[in-house]
């Protein structure tokens, strides 16, 4: 037997307006939590149950109405709702199709037509939001979702819930997907001896692992390698651990379109971490311009250490985290071999098992507050 749906909310939203005219009243019951039927809603958490009613029943009617006559009602709802401030500004952005962190397409006065914006066309629904789009949209919102949904900030839901409330923490943490040590990466995948020349650089023997040559290190010139199986007196052994550090790492989305995985990941595993990150991430992002401006903070804290990386800008963060959802959207339904919406069907169940699966993955963070 499945398990037993939390008791519906004693409220409702929406107006009671004649029938023939306009859509019933999005009321606030367990039979209405979303456009996934698959996905038990999250428990014990009206305002979860809140935003994917409002996902369904309100901001939906965006794609066939350019201003329904309910969303005015239902924004100044939401407004007020019995929530915290953080999970009112997500109510509000839904319910009025309104994304203060995100600007309208520039319009020239050389050109009529606006400037695309993909953050601003994916999130602002009208009638012109392709199917695609909403499947898209219907992850990142079960995303949300999940996160307003989970009081416990342990296992995976804590590191979810920093990246969509507390951006501005994540410099202290160790984000899922997000690697900068390609010399580790390089170890697991090579194999083989690796070593050090006595200024520290690394170099890598293949085969057996054992130097038969000697060589001068292409950076310093110092002596490298050995003969006989023995290694230079003057060498070391390299240390495989993976010196990658806390913080986000920016890196190139159009660069980042391989299906391979990353350590012990599988391609599709990968690549449902790394949308789940950028999506909570641009999800921040788009609710309000000072919820922007901790995820640029964030994101482009050490953006310096980065060779080709963009300049910092409360700005351009969106567009950046933008194009990174695009690419593993496009990744994810390539190697999965589905639709998009079957992919915003299959995917809402991962979030509800992540922490069965690795229940320890945010331990000895510290308490998030928001």
């Amino acid at each position: 037997a499945s398990p037993a749906r939390p008791p519906a909310p004693a409220f409702s939203i929406g107006s009671s307006g004649p029938a023939s005219k306009k859509p019933a009243p999005a009321k606030l019951s367990s039979s209405a939590v979303g456009i996934n039927p698959h996905v038990e809603p999250p428990s014990s958490s009206p305002a979860a149950l809140c935003l994917l009613a409002l996902f369904e029943e309100v901001y939906m009617l965006h794609t066939v109405q350019v201003s329904p006559p309910e969303v005015e009602k239902v924004y100044t709802w939401a407004g007020k709702a019995p929530f915290g401030e953080q999970q009112r500004t997500f109510l509000k952005a839904f319910a009025g199709n309104q994304f203060s962190g995100l600007e309208a397409p520039a319009i020239s006065t050389d050109s009529p037509t606006p400037t695309p914006n993909p953050a601003y066309q994916l999130m602002h629904l009208t009638g012109a939001t392709t199917p695609d789009q909403v499947s898209l949209m219907s992850v990142l919102v079960h995303m949300a979702a999940h996160v307003l949904g989970h009081t416990s900030q342990s296992g995976w839901s804590g590191i979810f819930a920093r990246l969509l409330l507390a951006p501005a923490g994540i410099t202290q943490l160790y984000v899922p997907t997000i690697s900068d040590d390609t010399r580790h990466q390089l170890m697991e995948v090579l194999g083989g001896g690796w070593y050090e020349c006595p200024n520290g650089h690394s170099y890598h023997v293949d085969r057996c692992g054992k130097p038969m040559e000697k060589f001068i290190c292409p950076t310093c010139g110092a002596s490298i390698g050995g003969l006989d199986h023995a290694l230079d007196p003057t060498n070391t052994e390299a240390s495989k651990d993976d010196r990658t550090v806390p913080g986000y790492i920016v890196c190139n989305p159009v660069q980042d379109v391989s299906h391979s995985g990353d350590r012990q990941l599988s391609p599709v595993g990968f690549r449902v971490l790394r949308l789940l990150v950028h999506g909570l991430l641009l999800m921040s992002a788009a609710v309000s311009a000072k919820m922007r401006e901790d995820v640029a903070s964030a994101i482009y804290a050490r953006s310096g250490q980065v060779e080709g990386a963009p300049a910092p800008s409360d700005r351009n963060v969106v567009e950046y985290l933008m194009s990174h959802v695009s690419v593993d959207w496009i990744a994810l339904k390539d190697l999965m071999s589905v639709s998009s919406e079957d992919v915003s069907v299959l995917l809402p169940p991962v979030l509800n098992i992540l922490d069965e699966v690795v229940p320890s993955a945010s331990a000895g963070l510290p308490e998030l507050t928001s």
